[in-house]
């Protein structure tokens, strides 16, 4: 084989010489013809080895043109059960592709049409029939009326940033997702898509093309819209309400806070958002905790009372409603709702109306009472009176007006007591109370200036009449007054005040004595509750004030003092049963 193929590369030359030269022109110029070959007339035995040669290399062409024509079948068998192959799993590829519930469509590596679902047949209103085969972005055209790169192309060369008109795109391993708007889809009228591409590979890894699924979202779309809406909604009434709102997660941590929540407790929203519930006590923490895992364990709706820490370190009473967050579909639970309600007014007036009924019912009792005795104690008094010139010395005249002191001090309190049990069934009728104030003061002027106690009055200018009983009002003020004198000392100073603000006039009287215990600062309006030493007072002073502003409907309160002493604030509205209120000097009601 060696030499056929030198001679057929026309390396080797072959000199034909014989003895007996025989002339063959015909062959001589056919040999030189050929290819380098070096005719001349050869002995026949040389002339038999070249022939010899010839033959061989046909044999041998004759050889390779067999084994080639095996060899173009064996390849085309192999194209042919590859093209077979690449049918069936093209086939497959759209079977699959068909069977799914998603608008989806695939691509071969050349970017032509493979698979083509009627999903999104309906979707584009494009029959596969039209798409299957074509490329240069035909499938682009379906969806957005012109060819360019959409997601499916991305798909292809994950390294480009996708941006508009995609949003929400999200990349994962080879797929890709994101939301976009298709102007040609459901008849030209448009819809929000949600797509993902994925890019395929054969068994080698190499990429033979890619796949989209598409599905229409406009749907979910509105109902985002309309939640977003009633979510603004919501956080608006959140917002506005007046009651401080707050919401918890399973953790405890602060996910909503409202400014009625800022305003009560002083924190802002940015200091509490994310982190652990402020508010709690240890005292209130494990009873919380109880009603915080009680909500989680199923209990819809829970309403108490307790006490909260304010940002200052004050404690406020609150009345606390809280109600476990759902879900949509009222599944998983998702935080705690928290609706606090300060209720510190509300448990003063409840304190009130409880006190101001056993200071009625006392009242009642003490009344009856006080009239037995006065009837008794006015027959002692007369004869008191007639026995008085009949006595002998004036020792025992000294004696009987000793007793008469005391009978005409149980005959003032009889009386008190009296009133104590007296509604406010009187007429009403237009106090001065700069006026009131005045007598009060001048009723205890003697003895303050006895003692060595200082009075101050700074009185509003112009301060508005008010409809109300004038006697019982002096009354309160002078309790007030001897009130304050009993805790002075010689150089202490009582100050009284009076003001008009809004609809209410506050009258304030203070003083610089030792001031009120704290254990003691929620009994001291009880009737007969009294810390004098015995005979000093019946403890019904303060009970009276008390009954006076109730039937005025006002209020009376030991208020914290500026310094040493105590303070306490009568306030009562300047409109009552008479309505309107009347300005001092002219008479004149104003509306």
């Amino acid at each position: 084989m060696p030499v056929v193929a030198a001679i057929l590369a026309g390396r080797c030359r072959i000199r034909v010489s014989v003895e007996d030269r025989m002339p063959m022109p015909e062959i001589d110029r056919a040999m030189a013809a050929w290819g380098g070959w070096t005719a001349g007339v050869l002995p026949w035995r040389e002339a038999g080895a070249a022939l010899v040669a010839v033959l061989l290399l046909v044999v041998f062409v004759l050889i390779w043109n067999m084994q080639l024509r095996r060899r173009v079948a064996q390849a085309t068998r192999e194209l042919s059960e590859q093209n077979r192959l690449l049918a069936a799993a093209q086939q497959g590829l759209a079977n699959i592709v068909e069977s799914l519930p998603d608008a989806t469509f695939a691509i071969d590596s050349d970017r032509r049409v493979i698979a083509w679902n009627s999903a999104i047949e309906a979707m584009t209103g494009v029959p596969k029939e039209r798409i299957l085969g074509k490329g240069e972005g035909a499938y682009a055209v379906a969806f957005y009326g012109e060819a360019r790169p959409i997601l499916i192309d991305h798909a292809f060369a994950p390294e480009l940033e996708i941006g508009p008109p995609y949003s929400r795109v999200q990349r994962e391993g080879a797929s890709v997702s994101a939301e976009v708007y298709a102007a040609r889809v459901h008849g030209g009228k448009g819809g929000h898509l949600w797509c993902k591409a994925t890019v395929l590979r054969d068994a080698s890894g190499r990429v033979i093309g890619a796949i989209e699924s598409v599905r229409d979202i406009g749907e979910i779309k509105r109902a985002e819209g309309r939640l977003r809406e009633v979510t603004r909604l919501l956080r608006g009434v959140v917002q506005a309400s007046p009651l401080p709102i707050v919401s918890l997660d399973r953790e405890k941590n602060v996910r909503m806070w409202n400014p009625a929540a800022e305003r009560l407790f002083g924190y802002r929203e940015d200091e509490v958002i994310g982190a652990q519930y402020p508010l709690m006590t240890e005292e209130e923490r494990p009873a919380a905790d109880r009603h915080f895992e009680a909500l989680w364990r199923g209990e819809e709706r829970q309403e108490y009372r307790g006490r909260r820490r304010c940002r200052d370190g004050r404690l406020i009473d609150v009345r606390i409603r809280t109600a476990l967050l759902r879900d949509e579909g009222g599944g998983e639970p998702l935080g705690v709702l928290i609706i606090l309600e300060d209720i510190a007014q509300e448990l003063r007036a409840e304190a009130q109306r409880e006190q101001m009924n056993r200071l009625a019912l006392t009242g009642q009792l003490a009344a009856g009472v006080a009239h037995e005795i006065r009837n008794p104690l006015h027959a002692i008094l007369q004869f008191l009176e007639l026995l008085r010139p009949r006595l002998p010395d004036a020792k025992s005249r000294e004696w009987s007006e000793m007793m008469e002191e005391g009978l005409r001090r149980i005959e003032r309190l009889s009386a008190r007591l009296m009133r104590l049990g007296q509604g406010s069934e009187a007429q009403r009728a237009p106090c001065d109370l700069a006026r009131l104030v005045a007598e009060a003061v001048e009723l205890v002027g003697s003895r303050a200036r006895k003692e060595g106690i200082s009075i101050d009055v700074r009185l509003q200018p112009d301060l508005p009449l008010l409809n109300g009983y004038g006697d019982r009002l002096t009354e309160a003020l002078l309790n007030l007054l001897l009130n304050a004198l009993d805790a002075c000392d010689k150089g202490d100073r009582i100050e009284v005040e009076a003001s008009g603000a809004g609809d209410e006039i506050r009258i304030s009287v203070m003083d610089t004595g030792p001031g009120v215990p704290a254990e003691l600062r929620e009994r001291i309006f009880e009737p007969f509750f009294t810390t004098k030493a015995i005979g000093k007072g019946a403890g019904l002073g303060l009970a009276l004030v008390r009954r006076t502003a109730m039937d005025h409907g006002g209020t009376v309160e030991l208020a914290p003092a500026t310094g040493r002493g105590a303070r306490f604030v009568l306030r009562l509205p300047v409109t009552g049963a008479g309505g309107g209120a009347m300005n001092v000097g002219t008479g004149a009601r104003s509306s």
